[in-house]
C-alpha cells in the first residue's frame, strides 16, 4: 500500500476502536467500494470493522445489509450477516425469525460448498445440513406451516446428499416415511434422491458415488414410491453397464502392456 493508503487503513482501524454505534458502518461501507477505495487492504479492513459493529445494530438495521450492492452475491459476507441475525433472533426468542435465519445460513453454506474444494466443501455441506435440521426440528415443534417443513426436508436431504452422506440421507428418509401419516413426504423425499443420482451420473467422474447413492435410496424402508425407484434402478443398470464396457475395453491395453515387458 502507498503512504496515503496506509493512512486510510489506520483511519479505518482507529474508527473500529472507538466506534460505539452502528451508524458508523455506513461510513465504512463506502470504503468497501473499489470505486472510492482502490486499496484492497483498506477495503478488507473496512469490512472487518463493520462486522464487529453488528452486535450494536438492531435486527431491523442489519436485515437490510445482505441486499447491499457490495454484499449481495458474495456468500462469504452474506453468511456473516445471516449468522449475526440468527444470534439476535435467538436472543429475542423470536422462533420464526430464527428459523428463517437458519434456513438462510444453510442455503448460503450449500452455495459455499458447491464452490469450495475439499475439505472445506464437505464441512460446508455438513454445516448446512445441521442448520436445516435445527430449523426443521423447531418448525415441527412449533407446528409451523407445511410448506416450510417440506422445504426444510428437501434442503436437509440436499445437504446430506451433496456431502455424500448417503446412508444418513436414507436413514432420515426412512424415519420420515415410517409413520403412515407421513406418506405425503414421498413427493418431497423421492425427487431429491433421483435428481442427485442423475446429477452425479451426468458428471461422469462420479459414477461410484451415484451407485452408492442409488443403493442407499433403494434400501429406504418403507420403500420410496415406484416412480422414484424404477428410474433409479434403470440408472443403476446403465451405470453398471457403462463401467463394464469400460473395463472390457481396458483389457487389451493391459495385455499389450504385459507383452511389452
Amino acid at each position: 500500500a502507498d503512504g496515503s493508503a496506509a493512512v486510510r487503513l489506520e483511519a479505518v482501524n482507529a474508527l473500529g476502536r472507538v466506534a460505539n454505534a452502528f451508524y458508523t458502518a455506513d461510513a465504512l461501507y463506502r470504503r468497501m467500494d473499489p470505486r472510492f477505495e482502490p486499496d484492497a487492504d483498506v477495503r478488507a479492513a473496512a469490512w472487518t470493522v463493520i462486522t464487529r459493529l453488528f452486535d450494536k445494530a438492531s435486527s431491523g438495521q442489519l436485515a437490510a445489509w445482505p441486499d447491499k450492492p457490495l454484499i449481495k452475491g458474495d456468500p462469504t459476507k452474506e453468511l456473516v450477516i445471516f449468522q449475526a441475525l440468527a444470534t439476535k433472533a435467538q436472543a429475542a426468542n423470536d422462533s420464526n425469525d430464527y428459523v428463517l435465519r437458519l434456513q438462510q445460513i444453510g442455503d448460503t453454506q450449500l452455495l459455499l460448498g458447491d464452490r469450495a474444494a475439499p475439505p472445506e466443501r464437505e464441512q460446508n455441506y455438513a454445516d448446512a445440513t445441521a442448520n436445516f435440521r435445527k430449523a426443521l426440528d423447531l418448525t415441527r415443534a412449533n407446528a409451523g406451516p407445511a410448506m416450510r417443513i417440506d422445504s426444510l426436508i428437501e434442503s436437509s436431504l440436499k445437504g446430506m446428499l451433496r456431502g455424500r452422506k448417503y446412508a444418513d440421507a436414507a436413514a432420515f428418509a426412512s424415519e420420515l416415511l415410517r409413520d403412515p401419516a407421513n406418506q405425503q413426504y414421498q413427493v418431497v423425499v423421492g425427487p431429491q434422491f433421483r435428481q442427485e443420482a442423475e446429477r452425479l451420473a451426468e458428471e461422469g467422474a462420479q459414477l461410484d458415488d451415484a451407485l452408492a447413492l442409488i443403493r442407499e435410496a433403494l434400501a429406504v424402508r418403507p420403500a420410496l414410491a415406484d416412480n422414484y425407484c424404477e428410474p433409479l434402478r434403470k440408472l443403476q443398470l446403465a451405470i453398471e453397464s457403462r463401467q463394464l464396457q469400460k473395463n472390457q475395453l481396458a483389457v487389451p491395453d493391459v495385455l499389450r502392456a504385459l507383452a511389452l515387458r
